[in-house]
């Protein structure tokens, strides 16, 4: 029986108040994104572009096809929305879960500049890019756009990189 409050996470698990409170602290206000984006019109725009954006809904496709795959911590679309449009690092974040298990690395760790490290290295920015967006700044530094883009060609790296993700793609689509 599903639990009162519940919601669907974007890996396809039910996620009740507690969990998601518990699955990622983005600075969640308790206030919607849509109620945010109408107390400040710009922030409504950004929103806009980010719920128009291909890359970000891919992203937030890939975490609800492979999160549980890749030990990612279940979270909703709004706090994926609220990372994006987040201007500062927080402790605790979608992205200390998300990006290091995107790159392998330990969640303990720092991301930023192993980030950093791979879109240089690899050339995947040119994916979506035509400069490398972190090579004169921060994840956080960037435009919410941008990081949703950012983490689209990480994504798709990690798809292109990883047999047992693809594997577990086509077994996907072979058993609907």
């Amino acid at each position: 029986m599903e639990e009162v409050g519940a919601g669907p996470g974007l890996n396809g698990q039910l996620l009740n108040e507690a969990d998601k409170a518990d699955s990622t602290n983005v600075g969640d206000t308790g206030v919607a994104n849509n109620e945010v984006a109408a107390a400040d019109p710009s922030l409504g725009q950004t929103l806009q572009q980010l719920r128009n954006s291909w890359h970000c809904a891919a992203g937030t496709l890939f975490c609800g096809a492979f999160g549980p795959r890749l030990g990612i911590k279940p979270f909703t679309a709004d706090l994926y929305e609220q990372a994006l449009l987040g201007r500062r690092p927080q402790a605790g974040s979608v992205w200390d879960d998300l990006v290091p298990r995107l790159l392998g690395r330990d969640p303990a760790a720092g991301w930023e500049s192993s980030l950093a490290h791979l879109l240089s290295s690899t050339g995947i920015w040119q994916r979506a890019f035509s400069t490398n967006p972190l090579e004169q700044r921060s994840f956080h530094e960037l435009s919410p756009p941008e990081k949703a883009s950012v983490l689209y060609v990480v994504c798709d790296w990690k798809l292109h990189q990883d047999a047992a993700l693809r594997d577990s793609l086509a077994q996907q689509v072979c058993s609907s």
